[in-house]
């Protein structure tokens, strides 16, 4: 109602977004149907208007397509898709990095720790959501420092495909302080300018990340996880 406090709306809108990406990663809202705001609203106790914002936001993020007049579908990601887009983000993300970071100016390796200094404030809040964010906005100082736009951009996307895993791995498979820790030593290496040494640690924290997923959906799918971590290990070697 109109007697809400901005807070309120805020924390509630936050609220609904951390449910309805959970429900996502867990299967819970399914793809194989359409879902409209009012069912959701009515299924979380809620009004229509933080569970618009959170789909606009779960869009931007390629989870869901609001379709106007029919509803809401989920775009899932399978195994398949998940090792491919980690297999992706090896191959383009590792050499690009490794190559490109000895010619990293002070603005390059100034963004670099701003995004690294964000990351850290929201783990120590325990604020995952923009966690996440920092974290996305660290990848892509790393790889600004490479002039290739396309590269970034294509990297951008596989990262938005992947983001609801990497929310589910936080805090069920590892904490906020763990997911910050595996990024530290990427930046210790990235202010030195050691593109070798940061391509290493961030091939750690892509297998890392894969790795926990991989186990999840895995799990969920009733397969071995161990073929499609060993072709993501053999992806590449630095």
């Amino acid at each position: 109602g109109s007697t809400d406090s901005g807070i309120i709306r805020t924390s509630l809108y936050e609220q609904v977004l951390r449910q309805l990406r959970q429900e996502i990663v867990d299967g819970i809202l399914s793809p194989n149907e359409h879902h409209s705001a009012i069912s959701l609203a009515q299924r979380l106790g809620v009004s229509r208007t933080p569970v618009r914002e959170a789909l606009l936001t779960l869009e931007r993020d390629g989870l869901v397509r609001i379709i106007p007049n029919t509803g809401v579908r989920i775009l899932t990601t399978g195994l398949e898709e998940l090792v491919a887009s980690f297999e992706l983000r090896l191959l383009l993300e590792i050499p690009t990095v490794a190559r490109s970071l000895h010619g990293a100016d002070d603005e390059d390796l100034d963004a670099i720790r701003a995004g690294f200094i964000r990351m850290e404030d929201a783990a120590r809040q325990g604020n995952t959501e923009e966690q996440l964010r920092a974290d996305r906005d660290f990848h892509s100082a790393l790889l600004a420092v490479h002039a290739n736009h396309r590269i970034a951009r294509v990297l951008q996307e596989e990262r938005t495909q992947v983001i609801a895993g990497g929310a589910a791995t936080v805090p069920r498979s590892r904490s906020n302080i763990e997911l910050l820790e595996e990024h530290r030593p990427i930046l210790d290496a990235a202010v030195r300018r050691d593109g070798t040494g940061a391509a290493r640690a961030l091939r750690v924290h892509i297998l890392s990340t894969a790795g926990l997923l991989i186990d999840r959906l895995a799990g969920a799918q009733g397969v071995d996880p161990e073929p499609f971590k060993r072709r993501l290990a053999e992806a590449v070697e630095i």
